[in-house]
């Protein structure tokens, strides 16, 4: 018999992961659309630490699947 509060614990958790998962994809979403473009260097600057958190967002979706299955 599963223990209720387990259940509980986990359900939490998973809401929770989901949570992080949605705001961090919203995040780098937002960042990359204000990114400015250079013309002549035919690149794009996006300032701040959207690499750290593009790895935390894989880390996330990794976990949430080990969890969930």
């Amino acid at each position: 018999m599963i223990d209720i509060k387990y259940y509980f614990r986990k359900r939490r958790h998973v809401h929770y992961m989901t949570k992080m998962i949605c705001d961090l994809h919203n995040e780098i979403v937002t960042m990359s659309m204000t990114g400015e473009y250079c013309y002549n260097k035919n690149r794009t600057v996006i300032h701040g630490n959207l690499e750290n958190k593009a790895k935390l967002l894989k880390k996330y979706n990794k976990r949430l699947t080990l969890i969930l299955y």
